[in-house]
């Protein structure tokens, strides 16, 4: 008969024991790590949720509507006003410049004339005509479609009424000084059209001021008004 002699197994040593609680602990904190991560993430995620306008506001909110109505009134109407002699004044001088542009054969440019008179007619003065009208029909683009941001194209076209109101002015001047001073052109219907384009712009660009400084007032004054219903 043959005997099996079985040795007693001997319990693991002290050093694989914290080996395997280190290796452990290392994977359930970096299962921690991960599902903090991932907390923070979703949280990350709803504080840039867009909460809806609506839930916003609040029946004392309404108590407001009123004086926030009157002011909004104004300041729409004198908005609409604005743009409105805007777009006839872009309207007129681009259709006097490119039929004056288009008299004898279309040309990009014509030789510098000698004299002060024809510059009037010169395709330099005519560009920097385009220019402005571009940039005055690009902002008032921008104003009447963009309301995401209105508040800040309302900040950048308050200086560019200044502006609009130098350069309607160097336009009026310029125009009135060349008709002075001899040479072929003088007061035509057309030529009277235009100058009367740039006068107009200068009583105008006044008036812009002051409306778009009710805007900066009215946006002002709603944030006072919000402050004080949440207060």
């Amino acid at each position: 008969m043959i005997l099996l002699i079985v040795s007693p197994v001997s319990p693991p040593s002290t050093g694989a024991i914290s080996v395997l609680s280190s290796l452990l602990d290392s994977v359930f904190g970096e299962i921690g790590s991960v599902m903090a991560k991932g907390k923070a993430m979703q949280t990350k995620m709803r504080a840039n949720k867009v909460v809806p306008f609506a839930s916003k506001v609040q029946p004392r909110h309404l108590e407001l509507e009123p004086l926030c109505c009157l002011s909004s009134c104004l300041v729409r109407g004198g908005c609409t006003a604005v743009v409105a002699f805007e777009v006839f004044y872009v309207l007129a001088t681009l259709l006097i410049v490119i039929g004056s542009m288009s008299v004898g054969g279309f040309k990009l440019w014509k030789p510098l004339p000698q004299t002060f008179n024809p510059w009037f007619r010169h395709h330099l003065f005519y560009y920097c005509i385009i220019v402005y009208d571009v940039a005055s029909r690009f902002l008032k683009f921008l104003i009447l479609h963009f309301h995401a941001i209105f508040q800040v194209l309302v900040r950048v076209h308050y200086p560019f009424c200044y502006v609009s109101l130098l350069v309607n002015l160097g336009f009026l001047v310029f125009s009135v000084w060349t008709f002075s001073s001899p040479g072929p052109y003088t007061w035509t219907p057309t030529n009277c059209l235009l100058v009367l384009c740039f006068a107009m712009q200068i009583p105008l660009q006044i008036w812009a001021i002051t409306v778009v400084k009710s805007c900066q007032d009215f946006f002002s004054l709603i944030h006072v008004f919000i402050t004080m219903a949440e207060a």
